[in-house]
């Protein structure tokens, strides 16, 4: 049986990972596992590098699958994330799928964290991604690429969501990224550790709203985080970080004017009210993977 290294192990919603359309409403097991976390730097405040380092990571341990399963059925989880910079690049060819071929088997549904290092042939396996763009935090320029080469070669394949991180809310950093998304409905969280106020977060979410359909700003002062109807603007979905308060569909589509919106797998209204009392902040808690191995499984 697989042997997982992992450097924490968390309970709480999707919308923590963030993934805002894939399954909205459910709850995740979300594993740290550690990758290539030296491609980074200087981020310690934004969560793709708290995965790999810092608060919420421990010291990495080796785990059973078998005990990773048996505590996402504890937590009633529907979804296995793995966590961590390329955490796929850890796992390789024949780890990713036996994991698959077992999490399956149990009725999870797995998805992944990628920088664009892991080769397609492994990212398009999972079901669902979550894309970083770090150009401003990799320590090889060219890093950026190459998460906008993977988003090209798997976004019509897996569920795609992309996060990009940035220092202030400017636009230019983004350039790049938003030519690879042209003319997609991929959905964007683009998260701002400097607001400079609320008028430049403002500028910067309005700006990205006239080129793509779903985004997202996050910010501890000054976020965006709900969805509105592209086509009407109709509220469709509230949130705050890391919790859905409430989504409104009918049969998949806008409930007003009836057009037809990007939500995969089933749908729940609002995040479970277990996760909303553990998982208060950021919609996750975090444990040891001791936690993990206590007992026999």
């Amino acid at each position: 049986m697989l042997e997982l290294r992992i450097a924490s192990i968390g309970y709480g919603s999707v919308e923590s990972i963030p993934v805002y359309h894939y399954m909205p409403g459910h709850t995740a097991t979300r594993l740290v596992v550690p990758g290539v976390e030296e491609a980074l730097y200087h981020c310690e405040g934004h969560p793709t590098c708290q995965y790999g380092r810092g608060a919420k990571a421990f010291e990495a341990a080796p785990v059973p699958l078998k005990a990773v399963i048996a505590r996402a059925r504890i937590w009633g989880t529907p979804i296995l994330f793995l966590d961590g910079p390329e955490p796929l690049a850890q796992l390789g060819e024949e780890g990713l799928r036996e994991l698959l071929r077992t999490a399956r088997q149990a009725g999870l549904r797995v998805g992944a964290r990628s920088l664009g290092l892991a080769p397609s042939s492994l990212l398009e396996q999972v079901d669902f991604l979550v894309i970083d763009y770090v150009r401003e935090y990799a320590l090889d320029p060219s890093l950026h690429g190459e998460a906008l080469l993977a988003l090209k070669q798997v976004k019509d394949r897996v569920w795609v969501e992309v996060a990009a991180y940035l220092e202030e809310p400017r636009l230019d950093p983004l350039h790049p990224l938003l030519l690879a998304l042209e003319g997609s409905r991929v959905p964007l969280h683009v998260y701002v550790r400097k607001h400079l106020g609320g008028g430049p977060v403002r500028d910067l979410y309005q700006e990205l709203s006239r080129r793509l359909p779903y985004v997202y700003i996050h910010n501890d002062l000054y976020p965006y985080l709900d969805t509105n109807c592209p086509k009407c603007g109709s509220p469709i979905a509230s949130r705050d970080e890391g919790l859905l308060r409430v989504l409104e569909l009918r049969d998949g589509k806008c409930w007003k004017c009836g057009a037809p919106l990007d939500f995969r797998g089933p749908v729940r209204k609002k995040t479970p009210v277990q996760v909303q009392v553990t998982a208060r902040e950021g919609g996750v808690v975090w444990y040891h993977p001791s936690s993990l191995v206590r007992k026999p499984y």
